[in-house]
């Protein structure tokens, strides 16, 4: 699992900047930036934060941090099939036209 590109989708998602995504979620720029890099990996407190901070699901979340690796061989080619559409899907339905207000 690489919680830094679900970390990245979700700001990118929210068009927010990595400074003031960090300042929403309380933690210093420098660490977000770590965390996006999947340099470090973020506690479970940490996730339910972001997942609080901007209405979205815990699970979606965790969904969004699934890798192919994270597959087993034989279903990799379904993964890729389906994963892009059903990751769209999940934008449509949890996004909020942009910025979070906190």
């Amino acid at each position: 699992m690489k919680f830094g590109d679900a970390i990245y989708t979700v700001r990118k998602q929210k068009n927010m900047s990595q400074d003031k995504f960090s300042k929403l979620i309380g933690v210093d720029q420098s660490y977000l930036s770590l965390l996006e890099n999947n340099k470090k990996r973020p506690s479970t407190k940490l996730l339910e934060e972001i997942s609080n901070s901007i209405n979205i699901p815990l699970p979606i979340l965790l969904f969004y941090s699934i890798s192919e690796e994270d597959v087993k061989n034989d279903k990799r080619e379904l993964f890729r099939l389906v994963y892009p559409q059903i990751k769209d899907m999940l934008f449509q339905i949890f996004d909020e036209g942009g910025d979070v207000d906190r």
